[in-house]
């Protein structure tokens, strides 16, 4: 029930890309029950086999001879496991029924079993159907991934089935986008639709769209420095360079690379320079910089090529403003490329429990406490002094490998006098006994070091220790 005094607020609705039903149409309830039937059934048949265990123990395993014994109590230990039985040669009733029962079980095992591999390949088969008879999937997922529509396309009509791995594989991926669309509470882009309502009484419904759209401005810079011929757009210098001597460095974002960020470096030449001096901090027009650079009329292609291949190392980058565009309310509207939000117009109200305010609250609290208050390392590199950004960040890089846990301590038994493990554990004159304690181990690679059952093989590191050492160590005959 919502409390009074917060009807009317204002509230914002995550609606779903997707309506919900899409995906679970694609559900197989009959099946699932069954599944949980079986469950049950195989949970009714082990305790009733445990008592049927008991009953043999106690009833039937007394009265017969010693050559059958061995029979039953082998029948009672499977019972006892739960397992599926046969009488044989017992004749016990209780044990006819419980293995009448067995085998009833294990003929709905593989029917099951049966359903569920035919429902498994009918399943991909499913999606395509689903999603090619629903418009707003089918434009959905043309947008989202093109590039997969198009391909099983292509492979439906070269005659593929469904069962094959490439068409299963583009089927799972169809399904993981269904599934983020209708039911993941963070979706991106097209996915993640927002309406503003009111507290009230329900029901809430949602109907036309409002979609703005913002390019995306790296995807714009990708495009503009892959271009054959450098665009008249905006060209700045790299914000994180510096100079080393007659170089000129900088780090530049690598989304392809593995680290993220990619290192350059160029001769400082005299056009190196005057480029500099040119744009500093700011940005300039293509045909600006190239008229301040080159005067000479037949020397600005060259300086164009120039600047296009600075552009393509990371030091000059190429953008261009963003541009956004919004479309109004309309009843349906489709994704795009760019950064897109979608809005939908609410009809009715929102019910807002009446503890919201306290659970907010409690919530709140419980962040503050969990959050994680650990600054990043990169900070410990700033002080009082002002420094340039490019050596913090130069720095932060290089000493970016995370450190190695520390080795455990050593938990070896004491050696026995006059053996070689307790050579290598008390060391070689001039040893300090500190120094000693952090690569005192026992050495394996020979049979001589090797405790009896232990495996051949040593770290490389205690084999270079050994080595220093001298005396313990001498290579494995099969390695010499």
């Amino acid at each position: 029930m919502t409390d009074p005094a917060l009807v009317g607020d204002p509230v914002l609705v995550r609606v779903a890309g997707l309506p919900a039903a899409l995906p679970a149409a694609l559900g197989t309830p009959d099946l699932t029950e069954r599944i949980r039937h079986l469950i049950r059934a195989e949970t009714a048949y082990r305790a009733c086999a445990a008592d049927v265990a008991e009953r043999i123990g106690v009833e039937l395993v007394p009265a017969l001879p010693r050559e059958a014994r061995r029979q039953a109590l082998d029948v009672r230990r499977r019972l006892h496991r739960g397992e599926f039985v046969q009488p044989g040669d017992l004749d016990f009733r209780p044990l006819a029924r419980i293995a009448e029962w067995g085998d009833a079980l294990a003929a709905e095992t593989a029917a099951l079993h049966d359903a569920v591999e035919q429902t498994a390949r009918m399943h991909h088969g499913l999606v395509w159907d689903l999603i090619s008879g629903d418009p707003e999937a089918a434009r959905m997922v043309a947008a989202t991934a093109p590039g997969v529509v198009e391909d099983i396309r292509a492979r439906l009509a070269a005659g593929e089935p469904w069962t094959g791995k490439a068409l299963r594989k583009r089927a799972d991926h169809l399904l993981r986008l269904l599934f983020r669309a209708a039911f993941k509470t963070t979706p991106r882009g097209w996915l993640a639709h927002v309406a503003l309502a009111e507290t009230g009484p329900g029901p809430l419904t949602v109907g036309d769209h409002a979609v703005h759209r913002l390019s995306n401005i790296q995807e714009d810079r990708r495009r503009l420095t892959a271009a054959p011929i450098l665009p008249d757009a905006w060209l700045s210098l790299t914000a994180l360079r510096w100079t080393e001597g007659d170089r000129l460095c900088w780090h530049v974002a690598d989304h392809d690379g593995p680290d993220a960020v990619r290192r350059g470096d160029i001769r400082r030449t005299p056009v190196v320079d005057a480029l500099c001096r040119v744009l500093g901090a700011r940005a300039m027009r293509t045909r600006d910089v190239v008229t301040l650079l080159a005067p000479d009329a037949r020397r600005k292609p060259v300086l164009r090529e120039f600047l296009r291949h600075l552009a393509q190392l990371g030091l000059v980058q190429v953008s261009s403003a963003p541009t956004g565009r919004l479309h109004r309310w309309r009843v349906a509207a489709g994704p795009g490329s760019g950064f897109t939000d979608v809005y939908r117009r609410a009809h009715g109200g929102v019910a807002v429990p009446s503890r919201l305010p306290e659970l907010v609250a409690h919530a709140g609290r419980l962040a503050a406490v969990i959050a994680d208050r650990r600054s990043h390392p990169a900070l410990d590199l700033v002080g009082p002094e002002p420094r340039p950004l490019s050596e913090i960040v130069a720095e932060a890089l290089d000493s970016g490998e995370p450190s190695r846990p520390a080795l455990p301590g050593s938990a070896w038994p004491e050696p026995r006098p006059r053996t070689t493990y307790q050579r290598c554990a008390s060391g070689w004159p001039g040893t300090p006994a500190k120094a000693r304690s952090s690569w005192a181990r026992p050495c394996w690679t020979t049979s001589a070091h090797r405790p009896r059952g232990r495996r051949r093989g040593r770290s490389t590191a205690c084999s270079a220790r050994c080595r220093e050492a001298g005396p313990c160590w001498r290579p494995s005959p099969r390695r010499a």
